[in-house]
C-alpha cells in the first residue's frame, strides 16, 4: 500500500503541472511590437483577468512587447521585463 496508487500518482503529476513556469530573459522582445491604443490609461494586472490586482497604468501611446496572448489577455513587457496583463483590445500592432 502507499504511493503504489494510481490516484497518488496522478495528484503530484498534476500538482506539478499547474505552476506557471516564469519566462526566461531570452523569451521577452526587448524590441516594442504593440502600443496602447485605449481612450484611458490601461491597466496592467497581476495576473490575466480584471478582478486581480493593477500593477500598474499606460497611457495611451505606451510601446510594449508582447510576450504572450491567451484569452483576450497580453502578457506585456518594458525594456525586456514582464511588467503583467493587459486586455489585448487596448493593444494594436506596431508597422
Amino acid at each position: 500500500m502507499g504511493n503504489n496508487f494510481a490516484l497518488t500518482n496522478k495528484a503530484e503529476v498534476l500538482a506539478a503541472k499547474t505552476a506557471s513556469p516564469k519566462l526566461d530573459a531570452a523569451s521577452i522582445p526587448m524590441k516594442p511590437t504593440h502600443v496602447v491604443v485605449s481612450a484611458s490609461a490601461a491597466h496592467v494586472f497581476e495576473s490575466a483577468n480584471s478582478a486581480g490586482v493593477i500593477v500598474q497604468k499606460l497611457p495611451a501611446g505606451t510601446l510594449v512587447s508582447m510576450v504572450k496572448n491567451s484569452d483576450g489577455w497580453a502578457l506585456v513587457a518594458r525594456d525586456g521585463k514582464e511588467i503583467g496583463y493587459v486586455a489585448f483590445s487596448l493593444l494594436a500592432p506596431i508597422q
